[in-house]
């Protein structure tokens, strides 16, 4: 909240860090348990294959605990892209939470499955441009979180703005009232 309000100008403080749970906090429990079950049960194969390659190896059955070890890293490699995926599909939920009070958690997911069509490789190319930032803050041990967090921060809110058609309608908005208005400033 805090930062949406930051990019559209609005007046914030302290009391916006907890003002959305004061408006029906159960949609906020209900989402994250969904996306903490989904993730969970994209990695129901990697549970189940470390299960037989523990009871393989145990009965000491060497080719099965190989072909299970092997098996059980693609369902790893498999299964950390789907929650990657579902992560990224399902990103703007606590976003369209603070834009619409009233949304239940089914049309917050739709939503966003919605908004997020052609532009998850937006989406992920701007996380994967915080990964060199993060390094640099452990060459400040920790310090440099205070400064990228809120980056972090704003910049997926001004994301969800973009992909949300907030931007092009303020500058449609500026558009008209210049033309209605003429040019502000002469040159």
């Amino acid at each position: 909240k805090i930062y949406l309000s930051f990019l559209r100008n609005e007046k914030t403080g302290v009391k916006e860090v907890f003002q959305q749970f004061k408006n029906r906090p159960d949609r906020y429990i209900i989402a994250s348990f969904l996306l903490t079950a989904l993730s969970l049960a994209c990695l129901l194969p990697v549970f189940g294959c470390g299960a037989m390659t523990v009871y393989f190896s145990y009965t000491g059955n060497e080719l099965a605990t190989m072909i299970t070890s092997c098996i059980m890293i693609v369902a790893m490699i498999f299964s950390m892209i789907l929650v990657f995926y579902f992560a990224v599909k399902y990103s703007q939920v606590y976003y369209l939470y603070i834009d619409h009070p009233d949304m239940s958690v089914i049309g917050a997911f739709k939503e966003s499955s919605r908004i997020m069509k052609g532009n998850m490789w937006r989406y992920i190319y701007m996380i994967f441009s915080f990964i060199p930032l993060e390094l640099l803050v452990g060459l400040t041990m920790g310090i440099g979180e205070f400064f990228l967090v809120p980056y972090m921060g704003t910049v997926q809110a001004a994301f969800y703005m973009d992909v949300n058609g907030e931007f092009q309608r303020r500058e449609d908005e500026a558009r008209r009232l210049e033309e209605e208005m003429g040019p502000v400033l002469s040159e």
